[in-house]
């Protein structure tokens, strides 16, 4: 086997040659990928179960097949993902990259579609965006969890909705991992530009909810039928909001302020990033100027739009006006170097 199906193309890839067995005789694990493989296999073929009754709270819950995987730990998923990686390109070396990098794609997603049930609490989910941030680490595994964390994908897988949730959840932890990799120069240009996407749109997701969840506006959109978005708060006269939400929007607004902040170098006139990285720079900068109530909205203008800047004036404040170079060199030879203060103070 060895291969998960790889998405559009079935199983592109497939090994021949006898694969290495999950344990050694000792017992200790040889290869991850594996045995992820053989309990994949083991849950597919399970006979349904009966529903249980919860003793707790007396309601139906369902009982899974996979309790073993609660066995492992987070690492053990991402040694099967960087073996099955591996194993991937091993096997289609002969293949198209593209449908090559496809089974990648599938392998990693087998070995990491149950992580959520190792990851329940913020010390996991630091590994978890520490393993992400890693540059050491598989570069399509990264990219792969990455882009996970964008909200309501169509095909929501288990790891896909769980990543969804815990953004939020553990918004302390997976923010700043996407901080980094969206802003440091350092960082590889695929990561780059996932991570510049995903931040963004997880920012501007929460800030258009926050703003749509507004009573004043919710009444005025079930009045009118009309879409009201955020960008109105741009306008002279914008509508009016509760209190709250204006805190929160100004917030927020601040949040995605110094990720622009931090991702601006990216697009300055010397900068040798890839061109990729820079066009997603400009469309997310241009977003921001668009439809957020930046606080540093005319920084934003200016690395977008330098000549739009206004320009430095070259006249001398008005209460010097008048005065020669001689009489300003004058003043400032008159001016001591020490000041004596009066006693006491």
């Amino acid at each position: 086997m060895g291969q998960a199906p790889a998405p559009e193309t079935g199983r592109s890839a497939t090994s021949s040659t006898q694969q290495p067995a999950p344990f050694a005789t000792t017992g200790v694990v040889v290869n991850y990928w594996q045995l992820i493989q053989d309990m994949m296999r083991r849950i597919e073929n399970a006979p349904p179960r009966e529903n249980t009754i919860g003793t707790g709270h007396k309601t139906p819950t369902q009982d899974y097949a996979f309790e073993t995987f609660r066995q492992l730990q987070a690492r053990d998923l991402f040694r099967a993902a960087r073996e099955g990686a591996l194993e991937a390109r091993r096997l289609g070396r002969d293949l198209p990259e593209a449908t090559m990098e496809r089974q990648v794609w599938a392998n990693v997603s087998l070995a990491l579609e149950y992580l959520p049930l190792l990851v329940r609490e913020e010390r996991e989910a630091a590994e978890l965006a520490s393993y992400m941030s890693d540059r050491e680490v598989d570069t399509a595994i990264r990219r792969y969890l990455v882009r996970q964390l964008l909200p309501e994908q169509p095909a929501r897988s288990l790891l896909a909705g769980f990543m969804d949730d815990g953004f939020n959840r553990f918004y302390d932890v997976f923010k700043p991992a996407l901080e980094s990799m969206a802003s440091l120069p350092t960082e590889a240009p695929d990561i780059q530009f996932e991570a510049i996407r995903t931040l963004h749109t997880r920012l501007w997701w929460n800030y258009e909810r926050s703003y749509a969840a507004d009573p004043l506006v919710k009444a005025r959109v079930a009045a009118s039928g009309v879409p009201e978005p955020p960008s109105v708060r741009l306008g002279d006269s914008p509508p009016p909001i509760k209190a709250e939400t204006r805190d929160d929007l100004t917030s927020k607004a601040a949040v995605m302020g110094n990720f622009a902040d931090s991702i601006m170098r990216h697009i300055l006139p010397e900068s040798v990033r890839d061109e990729r990285v820079k066009e997603e720079t400009r469309r997310v900068l241009q977003h921001m100027l668009d439809n957020v109530v930046l606080p540093n909205r005319a920084n934003v203008l200016k690395s977008l739009h330098p000549e739009q800047a206004e320009p430095v004036s070259e006249a001398l404040p008005s209460f010097l006006e008048g005065l020669t170079l001689e009489d300003l060199q004058k003043n400032a030879a008159e001016v001591p170097g020490v000041v004596e203060l009066p006693k006491g103070l």
